[in-house]
This record gives structure tokens, C-alpha cells and sequence, in this order.
């Protein structure tokens, strides 16, 4: 099936605005609550949940910010390249972070036990060793291609 050239550009045009609104969105939101953020989070003693939440806030920033360079050619596709990977990774590191978020929670509705942290770390384990698995056996298949 082929579309034309028209209807192309013109689904570019709409991702565009998407990626400009998004990020707009973000940046409004940061600029919302930077001060509580200060207050709350910046003047706290440093624990897992804060650096998790300040590596999912800030890493998500960089990262889109990259996107939209891209989306808008600011910086180029061969520039993007250099910047894949580290894209990658963060995308990875703000997803795991979110999971991260709903383990410690789950650990502070049962009681902090040890018994608990055991279990949900080992749990949380054998999902990132699954995910790892099924990514090596997709990639030498090349069903992702």
C-alpha cells in the first residue's frame, strides 16, 4: 500500500505538533511545581525513592529535549545517531525507575519487612532477566527488523 506524498507530509506536520505539544506540556509541568520540587525534594535527605525521582525527571527531560532537537532538524538524523544509544539507555533507566517507584511503594504498604524486599527484589530480578532474555533471542532471530 502507498500513500502519497501530500498525505505524508501531512502526517509529519501532525506528529510534529505532537512532539512540540508534548514537550511543551513537560516543560510547563516542570516550571509548575520546580518550586514544591525545591521545598520537598532538592532540601530532603538523600533515599532511593529521591534519586529515583530526580533521574526520572531530569533523564526524561534530557531525552526528550533530544527529540524535539531531532523532530524540528535541529540537530540531524546522523547527529541523532551518536545520541541513540544514550537515548536508549534513558528511556530504559526512567522506565525502570517508574517500576522501581511501585516496588518501594508495595514494600511500604507491607510493612518494610526484609522478608518482603527479598521477595520483590527477586521478583523484579527475574522480570529484568526475562526482558534481557526475550530482547538477546528477538535480536539473533532479527524478528525486530
Amino acid at each position: 500500500m502507498s500513500i502519497s506524498t501530500e498525505v505524508f507530509a501531512k502526517a509529519l506536520q501532525i506528529r510534529k505538533a505532537f512532539v512540540g505539544v508534548g514537550y511543551t506540556l513537560l516543560v510547563y509541568e516542570f516550571l509548575l511545581t520546580i518550586d514544591d520540587e525545591l521545598q520537598h525534594i532538592w532540601w530532603a535527605p538523600w533515599t532511593v525513592v529521591k534519586a529515583t525521582f530526580l533521574a526520572n525527571r531530569y533523564l526524561n527531560l534530557v531525552n526528550q529535549t533530544v527529540i524535539v532537537l531531532e523532530e524540528f532538524d535541529i540537530i540531524g538524523h546522523g547527529a541523532q545517531s551518536r545520541f541513540y544509544l544514550a537515548s536508549w539507555v534513558i528511556i530504559i533507566v526512567c522506565v525502570e525507575s517508574m517500576h522501581i517507584f511501585v516496588i518501594t511503594r508495595a514494600w511500604a504498604i507491607w510493612g518494610r519487612q526484609q522478608k518482603m524486599a527479598i521477595r520483590l527484589a527477586a521478583g523484579y530480578i527475574i522480570y529484568i532477566g526475562t526482558l534481557i532474555g526475550v530482547g538477546i533471542y528477538l535480536m539473533n532471530t532479527r524478528i525486530c527488523e
